[in-house]
Protein backbone atom coordinates (compact mmCIF):
# COMPACT_ATOMS: atom_id res chain seq x y z
CA UNK A 1 0.00 0.00 0.00
CA UNK A 2 1.42 3.62 -0.58
CA UNK A 3 2.37 5.87 1.83
CA UNK A 4 0.31 9.07 0.65
CA UNK A 5 1.27 11.26 3.43
CA UNK A 6 5.06 10.30 2.94
CA UNK A 7 4.87 11.00 -0.75
CA UNK A 8 2.82 14.47 -0.37
CA UNK A 9 5.83 15.54 2.48
CA UNK A 10 8.26 14.59 -0.52
CA UNK A 11 6.66 17.00 -2.31
CA UNK A 12 6.67 19.70 -0.45
CA UNK A 13 10.40 19.30 0.14
CA UNK A 14 10.48 19.47 -3.69
CA UNK A 15 8.46 22.98 -3.81
CA UNK A 16 10.80 24.27 -0.38
CA UNK A 17 13.92 23.33 -2.71
CA UNK A 18 12.01 25.10 -5.71
CA UNK A 19 11.42 28.71 -3.78
CA UNK A 20 15.27 28.65 -2.67
CA UNK A 21 16.02 28.40 -6.13
CA UNK A 22 13.83 30.73 -7.65
CA UNK A 23 15.16 33.33 -4.42
CA UNK A 24 18.97 32.58 -5.34
CA UNK A 25 18.83 32.38 -9.25
CA UNK A 26 20.13 35.35 -11.14
CA UNK A 27 17.67 34.71 -14.47
CA UNK A 28 14.42 35.82 -14.46
CA UNK A 29 12.63 33.38 -16.51
CA UNK A 30 14.14 30.81 -14.40
CA UNK A 31 12.84 32.36 -11.35
CA UNK A 32 9.34 31.90 -13.13
CA UNK A 33 9.88 28.38 -13.93
CA UNK A 34 10.58 27.45 -10.18
CA UNK A 35 8.01 29.25 -8.62
CA UNK A 36 6.05 27.65 -11.29
CA UNK A 37 7.01 24.33 -10.49
CA UNK A 38 6.94 24.95 -6.48
CA UNK A 39 3.14 25.76 -7.14
CA UNK A 40 2.80 22.07 -8.90
CA UNK A 41 4.65 20.24 -6.21
CA UNK A 42 2.32 21.89 -4.12
CA UNK A 43 -0.86 20.92 -5.92
CA UNK A 44 0.52 17.39 -6.08
CA UNK A 45 1.33 17.31 -2.17
CA UNK A 46 -2.35 18.51 -1.52
CA UNK A 47 -3.89 15.71 -3.97
CA UNK A 48 -1.68 12.84 -2.38
CA UNK A 49 -3.09 14.05 0.89
CA UNK A 50 -6.66 14.01 -0.16
CA UNK A 51 -6.69 10.91 -1.65
CA UNK A 52 -5.28 9.52 1.30
CA UNK A 53 -7.85 10.43 3.64
CA UNK A 54 -10.64 9.75 1.15
CA UNK A 55 -8.60 5.99 1.37
CA UNK A 56 -8.70 5.77 4.63
CA UNK A 57 -12.28 7.19 4.66
CA UNK A 58 -13.73 4.28 2.56
CA UNK A 59 -11.65 1.16 4.97
CA UNK A 60 -13.66 2.70 7.85
CA UNK A 61 -17.25 0.90 8.42
CA UNK A 62 -19.96 2.78 7.19
CA UNK A 63 -22.42 3.96 10.58
CA UNK A 64 -26.02 3.09 9.71
CA UNK A 65 -28.76 5.61 10.85
CA UNK A 66 -30.01 2.64 13.02
CA UNK A 67 -26.90 2.68 14.93
CA UNK A 68 -26.80 6.38 15.71
CA UNK A 69 -30.36 6.11 17.09
CA UNK A 70 -29.79 3.23 19.07
CA UNK A 71 -26.92 5.65 21.20
CA UNK A 72 -28.31 7.45 23.89
CA UNK A 73 -28.14 11.13 23.20
CA UNK A 74 -25.13 13.24 25.11
CA UNK A 75 -27.88 15.89 26.33
CA UNK A 76 -30.24 12.68 28.02
CA UNK A 77 -28.85 12.83 31.80
CA UNK A 78 -29.55 9.94 34.50
CA UNK A 79 -30.73 12.93 36.55
CA UNK A 80 -32.82 14.84 34.78
CA UNK A 81 -35.82 12.72 33.51
CA UNK A 82 -37.08 13.88 30.24
CA UNK A 83 -34.52 15.43 29.22
CA UNK A 84 -35.41 18.63 30.76
CA UNK A 85 -32.74 21.39 31.59
CA UNK A 86 -30.98 21.67 34.55
CA UNK A 87 -32.90 24.67 35.50
CA UNK A 88 -36.33 22.79 36.04
CA UNK A 89 -34.67 19.42 38.03
CA UNK A 90 -33.43 22.89 40.48
CA UNK A 91 -36.73 24.75 40.27
CA UNK A 92 -38.72 21.21 41.32
CA UNK A 93 -36.12 20.63 44.27
CA UNK A 94 -36.81 24.15 45.38
CA UNK A 95 -40.51 23.25 45.30
CA UNK A 96 -40.52 20.26 47.22
CA UNK A 97 -38.37 21.72 49.97
CA UNK A 98 -40.96 24.66 50.28
CA UNK A 99 -43.98 22.08 50.14
CA UNK A 100 -41.97 19.76 53.12
CA UNK A 101 -41.63 23.33 54.90
CA UNK A 102 -44.84 24.60 54.60
CA UNK A 103 -46.36 20.92 55.73
CA UNK A 104 -44.19 20.97 58.92
CA UNK A 105 -45.08 24.72 59.81
CA UNK A 106 -48.82 23.60 59.44
CA UNK A 107 -48.46 20.59 62.02
CA UNK A 108 -46.26 22.77 64.16
CA UNK A 109 -49.26 25.22 64.11
CA UNK A 110 -51.78 22.37 64.63
CA UNK A 111 -49.82 21.63 67.70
Amino acid sequence: MVDHLAWAQGYRDRAAKCQLSAKSTSSAEFGECYRLLEKYYLMLANLEEDFGRRQLASLMPPVSLRETEKKPSPAASPRQPHNRPASFAKNEIASENQSALSASARMLAAR
